[in-house]
């Protein structure tokens, strides 16, 4: 009866340290996600920013200075 008490405590163990691992592991990817993803949602808000006054600059360009190919 002994060893299997000691069985059921080694597995409850493994089990819980099995899991705080797995957890602490999700949280560092969603952290590191959401570190990476951050920067690179400003930088495409900036350019949608800045890109619409250039389209229309280049469409400006364009009807006064017609392409040449």
């Amino acid at each position: 009866m002994q060893y299997l008490d000691i069985a059921a405590a080694f597995v409850t163990t493994f089990l819980g340290v099995l899991l705080a691992f797995g957890l602490e592991n999700a949280r560092q990817r969603r952290r590191t996600n959401h570190w990476v993803r951050q920067p690179i949602t400003q930088l495409g808000e900036r350019v949608k920013a800045v890109r619409g006054p250039l389209d229309d600059l280049v469409l400006a360009i364009d009807a006064w200075v017609p392409r040449r190919i």
